[in-house]
C-alpha cells in the first residue's frame, strides 16, 4: 500500500512489536479490502509531503488490535456522527462506502471498529479482532 502513495512523499511508520508473526483467522480478501481502505483514507487525508501514517498492533489475550493513524485533515465532530453511513462522503470522489464496508468486515469477523479524530491533527481507526 505505501508504493501506491510513495509519490506523496508521505512517510509510514510500522510498530509491529511481537505481532509480526501472529495469524488471524480471517478472510484474507476480506482483510485486504478492509487495510486498503483504511489506508486509502489515511493518505487521501494528507498533503503530499506533509504529513505521516503510522500502523501500531499489539495484543491482548486473543485479540490483535491494529491502529492506523495519520496526521491529516482529521473529521469534524458533526461528520464523525455519520461516517458509517452508507454513501457518506466529504470526497469530491469516492462512493462513500468504504467505511461502511470496513465496519461490516470487522463485524463479520466478530471484532470491532472505531475511529477518533480531531480536526487538523489527524484521524485514528482501530481495529480489533479475535486471533481465533
Amino acid at each position: 500500500m505505501a508504493t501506491k502513495y510513495e509519490h506523496r512523499h508521505i512517510s509510514m511508520q510500522k510498530k509491529l512489536g511481537a505481532v509480526k508473526k501472529l495469524t488471524l483467522n480471517a478472510d484474507p480478501l476480506h482483510m485486504k479490502i478492509l487495510f486498503s481502505n483504511i489506508l486509502d483514507n489515511a493518505y487521501q487525508a494528507i498533503a503530499a509531503g506533509a504529513g505521516s501514517v503510522t500502523l501500531s498492533a499489539s495484543r491482548a489475550e486473543e485479540m490483535v488490535a491494529i491502529e492506523i493513524t495519520d496526521t491529516g485533515t482529521g473529521i469534524s465532530q458533526k461528520d464523525m456522527k455519520r461516517i458509517f453511513e452508507p454513501f457518506f462522503t466529504k470526497k469530491s470522489h469516492g462512493t462513500g462506502l468504504g467505511l461502511t464496508i470496513c465496519k461490516q468486515i470487522v463485524e463479520l469477523h466478530g471484532g470491532k471498529l472505531s475511529v477518533n479524530s480531531t480536526m487538523g491533527e489527524g484521524t485514528s481507526v482501530s481495529v480489533v479482532l479475535p486471533l481465533k
